[in-house]
């Protein structure tokens, strides 16, 4: 997501259940291999979610489940470079980033 949001752009993430994604949202979820992914939702199969990079031909290999699903993307800050460290809320709880990377 890269080419979407720009490098280094900070990705504010908010919990959110699987059963309450729509097609067409933009979902942060982790890898089988631990890495943070966001991605857009392009359909449903069965209990997971289908997606796909904005700037992908075909849909990720795997689906994602409840399990990978971090979050949904609810806000995005363009900035020089990610925070070194956890970002706060108000309220103090420790707020979901990703930051974003071309490969």
């Amino acid at each position: 997501m890269g080419d979407f949001f720009g490098d280094n752009s900070l990705i504010l993430v908010q919990e959110t259940k699987l059963a309450d994604i729509r097609v067409g949202m933009m979902v942060v979820y982790r890898s089988a291999e631990g890495e943070l992914i966001s991605h857009k939702v392009i359909g449903r199969e069965g209990d997971a979610l289908r997606t796909r990079g904005v700037a992908n031909w075909k849909a990720d290999p795997a689906p994602v489940t409840a399990e990978m699903l971090v979050g949904t993307i609810f806000a995005v800050f363009h900035t020089s470079g990610a925070p070194e460290g956890p970002v706060y809320a108000s309220n103090g709880s420790v707020i979901p980033t990703s930051s974003c990377k071309t490969f």
